[in-house]
């Protein structure tokens, strides 16, 4: 019992100094990294339209109002998308929209709209959001 004492003493102290006498691990340094440079074309105040929409809810649908604006005369058309309570959603494209119509999403029950998302459609190609309304 006792050389399995004095051999485990011996095993503990042999491992204590091999573990002691190695040469510490040289600490890595990071290197920095290369700062990337990115070209951003320049945008210009003309790309962002002037297009002014509201929207409403009553008791059986949500109205979509085109009141007008700068850019009205280059609008082709509304990508309208109405997100639902329950997870459904209706989606419409308005062609030609007339300044001063209402345009009415007409609901079966009682409207349960979260958000509107209009999308104008411009005749140069571009589209812009011009509403996102919670109710």
């Amino acid at each position: 019992m006792r050389r399995i004492w004095l051999f485990t003493v011996f095993i503990i102290l042999l491992i204590l100094a091999c573990g002691c006498t190695q040469k510490p691990a040289a600490p890595t340094i990071p290197t920095p990294a290369q700062p990337v440079t990115t070209t951003v074309p320049a945008t210009t105040a003309d790309t962002q339209k002037q297009i002014s929409v509201i929207a409403y809810k009553t008791d059986n649908s949500v109205v979509l109002k085109y009141i007008g604006g700068r850019d009205a005369p280059t609008l082709t058309a509304f990508k309208v998308q109405i997100d639902n309570q329950d997870g459904s959603n209706i989606k419409q494209t308005i062609y030609a929209p007339v300044v001063g119509n209402d345009y009415a999403f007409q609901y079966m029950g009682i409207p349960n709209p979260v958000t509107i998302n209009v999308v104008g459609v411009f005749s140069d190609g571009t589209e812009q959001t011009v509403l996102i309304q919670y109710f």
